[in-house]
């Protein structure tokens, strides 16, 4: 159903980077994310892009986790300032996007 617990899991992801869209829709879907995770008694984690979609609409970040994806879309201090726990997974030098083609362009396919 649809309040169905998950088993053994703490930490639901939520997604949320990469929005090109309103930055106060952007920031009111996020934390309306945040709340009603945290009201099913799990920890977000999130993909961290407040820095690059800063505005009014407040974001409760307490005990939220956060992918720090770019620093160019999330600034780590700042993550944390907002009470958020960072996780570092930044892109360069550590991302890879398999293509196929061997293609090493912005993120280098180095799978094959």
């Amino acid at each position: 159903g649809p309040d169905a617990p998950l088993h053994g899991v703490s930490t639901v992801h939520i997604g949320t980077d990469e929005y090109y869209g309103s930055r106060e829709s952007y920031r009111r879907y996020v934390n309306d994310l945040i709340k009603y995770i945290k009201g099913k008694g799990y920890t977000p984690r999130i993909w961290g892009s407040l820095s690059a979609k800063r505005g009014n609409t407040p974001v409760d970040w307490n005990g939220v986790e956060v992918d720090i994806w770019s620093i160019g879309w999330q600034r780590p201090n700042e993550a944390i300032a907002q009470g958020a726990k960072i996780i570092n997974i930044t892109d360069v030098p550590t991302y890879s996007v398999p293509s196929g083609s061997n293609s090493q362009a912005a993120y280098g396919d180095y799978a094959n």
